[in-house]
Protein backbone atom coordinates (compact mmCIF):
# COMPACT_ATOMS: atom_id res chain seq x y z
CA UNK A 1 0.00 0.00 0.00
CA UNK A 2 1.03 3.75 -1.05
CA UNK A 3 2.47 5.06 2.36
CA UNK A 4 0.39 7.25 4.00
CA UNK A 5 0.72 11.34 4.37
CA UNK A 6 -0.36 12.41 8.42
CA UNK A 7 -3.32 13.70 9.17
CA UNK A 8 -7.14 12.75 8.91
CA UNK A 9 -7.05 12.32 4.78
CA UNK A 10 -5.23 8.88 5.25
CA UNK A 11 -7.02 7.84 8.17
CA UNK A 12 -10.38 8.82 6.84
CA UNK A 13 -9.24 6.76 3.51
CA UNK A 14 -8.47 3.73 5.70
CA UNK A 15 -11.47 3.26 7.46
CA UNK A 16 -13.76 3.50 4.27
CA UNK A 17 -11.61 0.61 2.91
CA UNK A 18 -11.94 -1.09 6.14
CA UNK A 19 -15.93 -0.56 6.35
CA UNK A 20 -15.99 -1.46 2.69
CA UNK A 21 -14.00 -4.31 2.90
CA UNK A 22 -16.01 -5.45 5.97
CA UNK A 23 -19.46 -4.70 4.42
CA UNK A 24 -18.53 -7.16 1.04
CA UNK A 25 -18.18 -9.78 3.55
CA UNK A 26 -20.82 -9.32 6.03
CA UNK A 27 -23.21 -9.02 3.17
CA UNK A 28 -22.03 -11.93 1.37
CA UNK A 29 -22.23 -14.23 5.19
CA UNK A 30 -26.20 -12.93 4.69
CA UNK A 31 -26.16 -14.21 1.10
CA UNK A 32 -24.68 -17.56 1.33
CA UNK A 33 -26.72 -18.58 4.51
CA UNK A 34 -30.03 -17.33 3.27
CA UNK A 35 -30.85 -16.92 -0.57
CA UNK A 36 -28.10 -19.08 -1.79
CA UNK A 37 -27.85 -22.07 -0.09
CA UNK A 38 -31.84 -22.50 -0.31
CA UNK A 39 -31.23 -22.21 -4.33
CA UNK A 40 -28.55 -24.78 -4.09
CA UNK A 41 -31.02 -27.26 -2.20
CA UNK A 42 -33.74 -26.83 -3.87
CA UNK A 43 -33.00 -25.38 -7.72
CA UNK A 44 -29.56 -25.82 -8.49
CA UNK A 45 -26.40 -25.82 -6.85
CA UNK A 46 -24.82 -23.37 -9.71
CA UNK A 47 -25.68 -20.39 -7.45
CA UNK A 48 -23.59 -21.13 -5.06
CA UNK A 49 -20.96 -21.94 -6.83
CA UNK A 50 -20.69 -19.44 -9.51
CA UNK A 51 -21.22 -16.78 -7.02
CA UNK A 52 -18.37 -18.42 -4.93
CA UNK A 53 -15.97 -17.95 -8.29
CA UNK A 54 -17.01 -14.36 -8.77
CA UNK A 55 -16.17 -13.77 -5.16
CA UNK A 56 -13.10 -15.44 -4.85
CA UNK A 57 -11.23 -13.37 -7.30
CA UNK A 58 -13.26 -10.17 -6.26
CA UNK A 59 -11.25 -10.46 -2.52
CA UNK A 60 -8.00 -11.13 -4.11
CA UNK A 61 -7.68 -8.31 -6.59
CA UNK A 62 -8.67 -6.00 -3.60
CA UNK A 63 -6.44 -6.76 -1.75
CA UNK A 64 -3.94 -6.79 -4.69
CA UNK A 65 -5.09 -3.11 -5.70
CA UNK A 66 -4.51 -2.12 -1.83
CA UNK A 67 -1.15 -3.61 -1.17
CA UNK A 68 0.69 -3.29 -4.68
CA UNK A 69 3.09 -0.92 -4.87
CA UNK A 70 1.58 1.76 -7.43
CA UNK A 71 4.69 3.22 -8.90
CA UNK A 72 5.88 5.12 -6.14
CA UNK A 73 8.65 7.95 -7.06
CA UNK A 74 10.85 7.86 -4.05
CA UNK A 75 12.81 10.70 -3.05
CA UNK A 76 16.30 10.30 -4.41
CA UNK A 77 19.57 11.90 -3.87
CA UNK A 78 20.36 15.25 -5.41
CA UNK A 79 23.16 14.21 -7.57
CA UNK A 80 20.50 11.13 -8.92
CA UNK A 81 17.93 13.70 -9.65
CA UNK A 82 20.41 15.98 -11.69
CA UNK A 83 21.75 12.99 -13.48
CA UNK A 84 18.11 12.34 -14.44
CA UNK A 85 17.44 15.39 -15.31
CA UNK A 86 19.98 15.38 -18.27
CA UNK A 87 19.90 12.26 -19.14
CA UNK A 88 15.94 11.71 -19.70
CA UNK A 89 15.38 15.05 -20.37
CA UNK A 90 13.71 14.56 -23.80
CA UNK A 91 10.95 12.67 -21.55
CA UNK A 92 9.34 16.14 -20.93
CA UNK A 93 9.40 15.74 -17.13
CA UNK A 94 8.32 18.23 -14.52
CA UNK A 95 9.52 19.13 -10.95
CA UNK A 96 7.33 18.23 -7.46
CA UNK A 97 8.32 20.69 -5.17
CA UNK A 98 6.30 18.31 -2.28
CA UNK A 99 9.06 15.36 -3.47
CA UNK A 100 11.44 17.34 -4.76
CA UNK A 101 12.27 14.71 -7.55
CA UNK A 102 11.71 14.66 -11.20
CA UNK A 103 8.64 13.39 -12.29
CA UNK A 104 8.23 11.51 -16.02
CA UNK A 105 4.85 12.38 -17.69
CA UNK A 106 1.90 11.28 -16.35
CA UNK A 107 3.58 11.24 -13.36
CA UNK A 108 1.23 13.30 -10.39
CA UNK A 109 1.19 13.82 -6.66
CA UNK A 110 -1.23 12.67 -4.65
CA UNK A 111 -2.18 14.59 -1.95
CA UNK A 112 -3.96 11.42 0.14
CA UNK A 113 -0.10 9.62 -0.04
CA UNK A 114 1.42 12.59 -0.45
CA UNK A 115 3.64 10.80 -2.60
CA UNK A 116 4.13 11.15 -6.46
CA UNK A 117 2.61 8.14 -8.36
CA UNK A 118 3.49 7.17 -11.76
CA UNK A 119 0.96 7.03 -14.61
CA UNK A 120 -1.74 8.64 -11.50
CA UNK A 121 -5.05 7.50 -11.98
CA UNK A 122 -6.98 8.70 -9.49
CA UNK A 123 -6.90 7.81 -5.15
CA UNK A 124 -9.36 4.97 -4.53
CA UNK A 125 -10.81 5.35 -0.77
CA UNK A 126 -12.45 1.91 -1.41
CA UNK A 127 -9.18 -0.16 -1.69
CA UNK A 128 -6.98 2.75 0.57
CA UNK A 129 -4.44 3.41 -2.92
CA UNK A 130 -3.55 5.18 -5.13
CA UNK A 131 -4.86 3.17 -8.62
CA UNK A 132 -1.34 3.93 -10.76
CA UNK A 133 1.03 2.24 -12.98
CA UNK A 134 1.68 -1.09 -11.04
CA UNK A 135 -1.40 -1.67 -9.85
CA UNK A 136 -3.99 -0.35 -12.38
CA UNK A 137 -4.69 -3.91 -14.21
CA UNK A 138 -5.58 -5.12 -10.47
CA UNK A 139 -7.69 -2.19 -10.13
CA UNK A 140 -9.86 -2.99 -13.39
CA UNK A 141 -10.04 -6.74 -13.01
CA UNK A 142 -11.51 -5.74 -9.27
CA UNK A 143 -13.89 -3.59 -10.29
CA UNK A 144 -15.02 -6.00 -13.08
CA UNK A 145 -15.08 -9.26 -10.88
CA UNK A 146 -17.36 -6.79 -7.80
CA UNK A 147 -19.79 -6.23 -10.91
CA UNK A 148 -20.23 -9.24 -11.99
CA UNK A 149 -20.56 -10.69 -8.47
CA UNK A 150 -22.77 -7.73 -7.84
CA UNK A 151 -25.18 -9.38 -10.70
CA UNK A 152 -24.97 -12.55 -9.72
CA UNK A 153 -25.93 -11.47 -6.18
CA UNK A 154 -28.77 -9.39 -7.64
CA UNK A 155 -30.29 -12.54 -9.76
CA UNK A 156 -30.26 -15.03 -7.13
CA UNK A 157 -31.91 -12.62 -5.13
CA UNK A 158 -34.62 -11.77 -7.38
CA UNK A 159 -35.08 -15.69 -8.31
CA UNK A 160 -35.19 -16.75 -4.99
CA UNK A 161 -37.85 -13.69 -3.99
CA UNK A 162 -40.03 -14.91 -6.67
CA UNK A 163 -40.08 -18.29 -5.89
CA UNK A 164 -41.12 -17.56 -2.85
CA UNK A 165 -43.78 -14.65 -3.29
CA UNK A 166 -46.08 -16.67 -1.36
CA UNK A 167 -44.17 -17.59 1.68
CA UNK A 168 -44.89 -15.20 4.73
CA UNK A 169 -41.57 -12.80 5.71
CA UNK A 170 -39.13 -14.82 7.61
CA UNK A 171 -35.60 -13.97 8.58
CA UNK A 172 -34.29 -15.49 5.04
CA UNK A 173 -36.79 -13.71 3.21
CA UNK A 174 -35.99 -10.40 4.95
CA UNK A 175 -32.49 -11.06 4.49
CA UNK A 176 -33.01 -11.48 1.00
CA UNK A 177 -34.87 -8.45 0.42
CA UNK A 178 -32.01 -6.33 2.61
CA UNK A 179 -29.44 -8.07 0.27
CA UNK A 180 -31.52 -6.73 -3.03
CA UNK A 181 -31.91 -3.41 -2.08
CA UNK A 182 -27.77 -2.34 -1.79
CA UNK A 183 -26.89 -4.64 -4.74
CA UNK A 184 -29.67 -2.97 -7.31
CA UNK A 185 -28.33 0.21 -5.82
CA UNK A 186 -24.99 -0.38 -6.48
CA UNK A 187 -24.69 -2.11 -9.83
CA UNK A 188 -25.16 1.16 -11.85
CA UNK A 189 -22.71 2.82 -9.99
CA UNK A 190 -20.31 -0.17 -10.64
CA UNK A 191 -21.37 -0.55 -14.21
CA UNK A 192 -20.82 3.04 -14.64
CA UNK A 193 -17.15 3.02 -13.02
CA UNK A 194 -16.47 -0.25 -15.06
CA UNK A 195 -17.67 1.32 -18.36
CA UNK A 196 -15.06 4.65 -18.12
CA UNK A 197 -12.35 2.57 -16.98
CA UNK A 198 -12.53 0.13 -20.36
CA UNK A 199 -13.23 3.09 -22.41
CA UNK A 200 -9.87 5.14 -20.48
CA UNK A 201 -7.82 1.52 -21.53
CA UNK A 202 -9.23 1.46 -25.16
CA UNK A 203 -8.81 5.09 -26.02
CA UNK A 204 -4.82 4.96 -24.55
CA UNK A 205 -4.31 2.38 -26.22
CA UNK A 206 -5.74 3.83 -29.75
CA UNK A 207 -3.83 7.22 -28.51
CA UNK A 208 -0.16 5.03 -28.50
CA UNK A 209 -0.22 5.70 -24.66
CA UNK A 210 0.63 2.08 -23.95
CA UNK A 211 3.48 1.94 -26.08
CA UNK A 212 5.23 4.80 -24.19
CA UNK A 213 4.70 5.59 -20.40
CA UNK A 214 1.79 3.06 -19.45
CA UNK A 215 0.32 0.80 -17.19
CA UNK A 216 0.84 -2.04 -18.97
CA UNK A 217 4.09 -2.21 -18.97
CA UNK A 218 4.58 -5.53 -16.46
CA UNK A 219 8.23 -5.61 -15.01
CA UNK A 220 11.13 -2.93 -14.56
CA UNK A 221 13.05 -4.62 -17.08
CA UNK A 222 10.33 -2.66 -19.33
CA UNK A 223 10.47 0.33 -17.92
CA UNK A 224 14.15 0.60 -18.30
CA UNK A 225 14.01 -0.57 -22.03
CA UNK A 226 11.98 2.15 -22.51
CA UNK A 227 14.12 4.94 -21.24
CA UNK A 228 16.89 3.79 -22.82
CA UNK A 229 15.33 4.26 -26.02
CA UNK A 230 14.30 7.64 -25.21
CA UNK A 231 17.90 8.48 -24.36
CA UNK A 232 18.60 7.20 -27.77
CA UNK A 233 16.50 8.88 -29.89
CA UNK A 234 17.75 11.89 -27.99
CA UNK A 235 21.12 11.39 -29.50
Amino acid sequence: MAPSGEGCPSLCSGLFASFHFSTLLGLSCLFFTFPCSWLALNVSWAFPVICGHLLIPTILYFFLTSFTDTGILHKGIEEELENQANTLGSLQQHWCNKCQLYCLPHTFHCSWCNTCVEEFDHHCMWVNNCIGCHNFRFFLLFVFFLTSYDLAVLITCLTYLALNTQQPFGVEKICTVLLTIPAGFSLVPLLILLSHQIITVVAAQDSGKFKALSCSRSSAWESNLFAWCKLHEAK
